[in-house]
């Protein structure tokens, strides 16, 4: 495989059973919070083995300023040993271990596993208590974007109760939705209004459109004649967003297509 191949087949989405949910920011009463979502470590290694071999790839640990601890995954590529390094603090729950797998997670956002759920939209959900923290009631549906191409769900999100909770999840409209995921304050947010993100439309028809980022990027980049390959990244201005969303929606509407030069 090529360096693209490799990218693409690391960067694909995960089914929902290999994504894992916690509660983000929570409201004054301790009623709602935040739904962030994160892969598996299983996930992150069945991948890497998938894409390098059991033999092509490694993981190392390293303790960092005491009480926090930084990760290294390396792969192998054209002979060479690479590696892409991140960390997190010891956990609330796990200490230690919980640390470990946060840094692991990090380090394969380096590489692009599951980077994409950066890019969903946080919305508030029922949570409870479960000992001196907080679980989902229920866990919220993944948009199409950031499904395997080709999947559907069967039946109703997994319920993290043993009982069905007392009430739905729920999606609120964008004027209630929270700041996004690399941009929340530490503490409570309550359901405050959230900064103007001119992204959000974009994502929201390609939702609708049933598109997959790579869809995106590759119309983008014939849109704006740049290679894009990160959306955030690399469109920044609210006039690019708002001719990027003109174009998909010109393209739902009449199969426009943009032409580079």
């Amino acid at each position: 495989m090529d360096a693209k191949e490799i990218m693409e087949r690391l960067q694909d989405p995960f089914p929902p059973e290999e994504i894992e949910w916690r509660v983000g920011s929570t409201n004054g009463d301790k009623t709602k919070g935040i739904a962030l979502a994160y892969v598996t470590n299983r996930a992150i290694q069945n991948r890497l083995d998938s894409v390098f071999g059991p033999f092509g790839w490694k993981n190392e640990f390293r303790e960092w300023k005491g009480s926090s601890q930084i990760c290294g995954i390396s792969v192998k590529f054209d002979g060479e040993w690479i590696t892409k390094w991140d960390g997190a603090d010891d956990s609330n729950t796990e200490a230690v271990k919980g640390g470990l797998s946060d840094a692991m997670k990090r380090a394969a956002y380096q590489w692009g596993i599951g980077r994409y759920l950066y890019n969903l939209e946080n919305v508030w959900v029922p949570i409870r208590q479960q000992g001196k923290s907080y679980v989902l009631a229920s866990e919220p549906r993944l948009p199409a974007w950031a499904l395997p191409r080709g999947y559907e769900y069967n039946g109703s999100p997994r319920n993290t109760q043993a009982e069905p909770p007392s009430e739905p999840t729920e999606t609120f409209p964008p004027t209630e939705r929270a700041l996004p995921r690399d941009r929340q304050q530490n503490g409570n947010t309550g359901q405050s209004g959230t900064a103007k993100d001119p992204s959000k439309r974009v994502f929201g028809l390609m939702n609708e459109m049933g598109w997959q980022f790579v869809d995106v990027q590759n119309f983008a980049s014939d849109l704006f004649d740049r290679q894009i390959r990160h959306l955030k990244n690399q469109i920044k201005e609210e006039d690019e967003w708002n001719q990027l969303y003109d174009g998909m929606k010109r393209h739902k509407e009449t199969g426009w297509v943009p032409k580079a030069s």
